[in-house]
């Protein structure tokens, strides 16, 4: 690509650069794998970009959806891009990215804990403790602390609730 570059992550590919160089790169790509008998899922990639309108790019193929995440109240979408599953994009869109996470994150917590409370305490706490208490650190590790630190919070609340469940006693 000139004026850009292409990257991949396992089954991901990233491909940056001017919209004008990059379409056509995607497009380039998609028949040089089919080609090989695959398919680019074009509908399952995402295009951002921080400086440019893409959804009336004239190269962008109108199955490509624009990147981006609704608020909690579905009132206003923010734009961007998870790479590599940490959320680039405007502070909305890393926000809400985040929110998201943390919220499976603790739904998982909360199914968990009220699956083996009553009868099984001593496997919650190792449960919670090895396999639960791990899953946020992705994102705790990947983005800015003031980005993550209200949805870590939040994460580690639940982990303490199921830690009390454990041990019957404040901590």
């Amino acid at each position: 690509v000139h004026g850009g570059a292409a990257r991949f992550d396992m089954d991901d590919g990233y491909v940056v650069g001017p919209p004008d160089a990059v379409f056509p790169a995607v497009a380039h790509f998609a028949e040089q794998v089919r080609m090989l008998g695959l398919d680019l899922q074009v509908n399952k990639c995402e295009c951002y970009s921080p400086t440019g309108d893409l959804a009336r790019h004239p190269l962008r193929p109108p199955a490509m959806p624009l990147g981006s995440v609704s608020s909690a109240d579905g009132s206003q979408a923010f734009h961007g891009i998870p790479i590599a599953g940490k959320p680039v994009g405007s502070a909305g869109y890393v926000h809400e990215y985040l929110r998201l996470k943390a919220g499976q994150t603790m739904s998982k917590i909360e199914t968990v804990t009220v699956k083996l409370r009553d009868l099984y305490a001593q496997s919650l706490y190792s449960v919670t403790s090895y396999c639960l208490a791990p899953i946020f650190q992705y994102w705790s590790q990947h983005n800015y602390p003031a980005e993550v630190l209200e949805h870590a919070h939040a994460v580690d609340q639940a982990i303490l609730a199921s830690i009390r469940m454990c041990v019957g006693r404040e901590l």
